[in-house]
């Protein structure tokens, strides 16, 4: 084979900055680290695919380089495919230039690939050394996988598509025979024609419009009609014609839930039974009944505030949440009271949308709620009407102090646009943030307490550092997440140098990091303990009156505890937000609420629509939705309203 065909391996390397020629890629790299500036792009001489830092380009050789030792090592590999009594033996092709095919039969049989052209036999038999289809596929994908915002799975499932759809399409039909010149024709047409609707999107818009697959967003005024001091539009997709698009072709799933509604079988004994889905809850149990349709679908909205200079901003007054949110309440009250009548329902039965719960973090429910954005005052919190002193001071959730009708406006610096939905109620539809109140919170500063108290009596920072990096994980989010060396500057201030998901990782494996220097009955080792208890009852999959009880006495003992043991200490008002974590389960099945479940879709939305957001002429407003119907029943489901 020769050398020559793998442009990785290739034994002259052309520099695009001075049009130098170098024998290795390691003298090019180390050529380009000394001529390189800021503004510089730095492109592969073979693929004229351009990195911005050299240590990509590096890993794109090494990676590329993998790849050819694979081509030289297997090229010449035959694989046998038994077909009952038929043996076929695969082509083996090799790599060389202008390589034609041997005809075994000494030209006595029809050539299928010949119609007497030899321009077109040329066509087929000659074949350029960038032409290797696996290599190409493989270097497209690697692509892919390089990308930082594409994420890995999508990589994964363009492969497992080409693999299970397209190769094994061909394959088969290669198999029975039908190899003519025309078949493949029309096999490769196929092929290009599935993807030429993603080559712009004015393409794909159109493909979707023949499928009868798009809904065109409808555009709103943002201001009110009386304040003409700028236009400034939004636009939003209208939910009842997005649900019934999706449930039109969902028969059997709307059969089983009229089945479910019917039967009423998501209503639960807590004295004897668990809460594993919100349709569960108290609050969704208590809302369905005031709809008289025949099934209803829980609609979560889910809130996460954009950057500091996002003018849909509360501090934008006019152009602020309320405006915004207005035109998307009206929809969804709009689908609260006519429901969803579909064609293949019998009867005049007609299904019911209804929200019952809203998500997000901190910051973002008390945005959308109209409370106050400071955690240091009175009145931050959403499900009580505590003051920063008894905050300091309240080890459990005090009834008496729940908010209520009468005292739901104690805290509010505006109106929430959500009360403009009649079924909408504040004082049930209760939500918390575990990732920020655990991890990004409480964990991070008693982390800091315990780490200081170990490493002055027990173990040595330098021997914890060793022990964790030496670790072996074998989970991926494990091994993705994991931190830094520690330092004992950090633990001094206070500040661990870890995100929220990084402190998750780190306290999951603490108590194996330095079990075997402390004695099992110190004080600090069983807060700690406690500590990872009171989390993992707090996240738990499924609740019921027992598990309730003891998590409020599990939170009740941590407060104490760390009042006093490095103390005297007075809790934060994140430690207050968790004394209600058994009030919200009861409500609301915490497990499906958890923000960090809608992150990583909304943050989609916020890389694609980053530079209209901040343009104040025209603002784009997305109403997302995603329902996965294919995993479990309707009863453990729910739409996500973005």
């Amino acid at each position: 084979m020769a050398s020559n065909i793998h442009s990785y391996t290739m034994n002259r390397v052309w520099c695009p900055i001075c049009n130098g020629v170098f024998i290795t890629m390691t003298t090019y790299i180390n050529h380009i680290n000394q001529h390189k500036n800021h503004n510089l792009q730095y492109t592969c001489p073979s693929c004229r695919q351009q990195f911005r830092k050299l240590c990509r380009l590096k890993r794109h050789f090494q990676r590329c380089e993998m790849v050819s030792e694979e081509f030289r090592t297997g090229i010449h590999e035959q694989d046998r495919i038994v077909n009952d009594d038929q043996i076929v033996e695969e082509i083996e092709y090799i790599h060389e230039p202008n390589f034609e095919p041997v005809d075994d039969n000494n030209g006595d049989d029809y050539n299928e690939f010949s119609n007497g052209d030899e321009d077109n036999n040329d066509e087929f038999n000659n074949r350029n050394d960038d032409s290797c289809i696996v290599e190409k596929v493989f270097l497209k994908v690697s692509k892919l996988y390089g990308k930082m915002a594409f994420p890995k799975n999508l990589a994964t499932d363009v492969i497992s598509f080409v693999n299970e759809e397209l190769v094994s399409t061909i394959f088969e039909c290669i198999l029975r025979g039908n190899c003519n010149r025309e078949v493949i024709e029309n096999m490769a047409f196929n092929c290009r024609s599935g993807l030429d609707a993603f080559a712009s999107e004015y393409k794909f818009r159109k493909e979707l419009i023949n499928r009868n697959l798009y809904i065109p967003p409808v555009k709103f005024s943002i201001l009110p009609e009386d304040i003409l001091l700028k236009e400034s539009y939004g636009y939003f997709i209208p939910i009842n014609e997005m649900l019934a698009a999706i449930f039109e072709k969902r028969e059997e799933l709307v059969m089983d839930m009229l089945f479910t509604a019917a039967n009423n079988s998501d209503s639960v004994d807590l004295n004897t039974q668990h809460i594993e889905y919100i349709t569960q809850g108290a609050t969704w149990q208590k809302q369905k009944v005031k709809f008289q349709f025949d099934a209803v679908i829980p609609i979560i909205i889910y809130q996460d505030d954009f950057e500091v200079c996002n003018p849909l901003g509360s501090k934008n007054f006019s152009y602020g949440l309320y405006s915004n949110f207005k035109q998307i309440c009206n929809e969804l009250e709009n689908v609260e009271n006519n429901g969803l009548a579909l064609s293949y329902i019998p009867g005049n039965k007609v299904i019911g949308c209804n929200v019952c719960a809203i998500a997000g973090d901190n910051l973002a429910l008390n945005s959308i709620l109209g409370k106050k954005r400071n955690f240091v005052t009175d009145y931050c919190c959403r499900i009580c009407v505590a003051t920063i002193q008894q905050i300091e001071d309240l080890v459990e959730e005090d009834y008496s102090l729940l908010r209520t009708d009468e005292n739901i406006h104690l805290g509010c610096t505006s109106k929430t646009p959500l009360a403009d939905i009649d079924s909408f109620s504040e004082t049930d539809m209760l939500s918390v943030d575990p990732f920020h109140d655990f991890f990004e919170g409480i964990v991070h500063a008693e982390l800091c307490y315990i780490l200081d108290y170990c490493f002055t009596n027990y173990v040595d920072i330098e021997i914890l550092n060793t022990i964790k990096r030496e670790f072996k994980y074998y989970n991926d989010f494990d091994k993705k997440n994991l931190s830094v060396d520690l330092k004992k500057e950090h633990i001094l201030k206070k500040k661990l140098k870890m995100s929220g998901s990084e402190i998750a990782c780190f306290l999951k494996y603490l108590p194996i990091y330095i079990g075997e220097f402390v004695p099992k009955n110190d004080e600090v080792w069983l807060f700690l303990g406690k500590l990872i208890e009171m989390i993992d009852s707090s996240l738990s999959t499924f609740f019921n009156t027992e598990k309730i009880n003891n998590l409020q006495k599990i939170t009740k003992e941590h407060h104490t505890t760390y009042k006093v043991i490095f103390g005297p200490k007075t809790l934060t008002p994140k430690h207050h937000f968790i004394t209600h974590y058994g009030t919200h389960q009861f409500h609301n099945a915490a497990n499906l609420l958890q923000e960090e479940q809608f992150e990583p879709q909304c943050s989609i939305g916020k890389i694609e629509d980053y530079i209209d957001i901040t343009n104040f002429d025209i603002i784009d407003y997305v109403f997302h939705l995603d329902f996965d119907y294919t995993k479990v029943p309707f009863s453990k489901q729910f739409f996500f309203v973005s």
